[in-house]
């Protein structure tokens, strides 16, 4: 649903490349929701906290 709205970045308007999310460059743009160090305290299972409802781009 995210990739169908063509998001961009909010500092140049250039469209996100939402296939290398991983990548070490395009990290600073994926960020959790609910933050990874909270829940991990709080032993919710690693695949809640990284699931695609916890990712904000």
């Amino acid at each position: 649903m995210l990739r169908s709205k063509k998001p961009k970045y909010l500092l140049n308007g250039y469209e996100m490349l939402l296939d290398n999310t991983s990548a070490i460059s395009n990290r600073k743009d994926r960020h959790h929701i609910f933050p990874f160090a909270f829940l991990k305290r709080r032993n919710v299972n690693l695949k809640w906290i990284n699931s695609i409802v916890n990712i904000c781009y």
